[in-house]
């Protein structure tokens, strides 16, 4: 079972009984937990933040979103029946 990349007590704890599960010893088990918790809470390294900012800079920006799409539908919607009636007849 894979373990949990967290840096949470709930998780550190999850992660010693899961390796313990698997057979390793006491000592095993906490020095994998602590080396998962350390991990987790490594930043990340300069290529990954260089591929995440141009990702942000480029490639998001020219997506488009549902949530986004349904907000700009809402926010065209008719105001009254009058409105309605015009957006009909267009």
């Amino acid at each position: 079972m894979p373990l949990i990349k967290s840096t949470s007590k709930a998780a550190f704890g999850k992660n010693i009984s899961t390796e313990m599960a698997a057979g390793k010893t006491q000592k095993q088990a906490v020095a994998i937990a602590y080396a998962e918790k350390n991990a987790a809470a490594k930043p990340h390294s300069k290529h990954s933040s260089d591929r995440s900012e141009h990702y942000h800079k480029t490639v998001a920006p020219n997506t488009v979103r549902a949530s986004h799409t349904m907000a700009t539908q809402l926010n065209s919607a008719p105001q009254s029946l009058e409105d309605a009636s015009e957006m009909v007849k267009e």
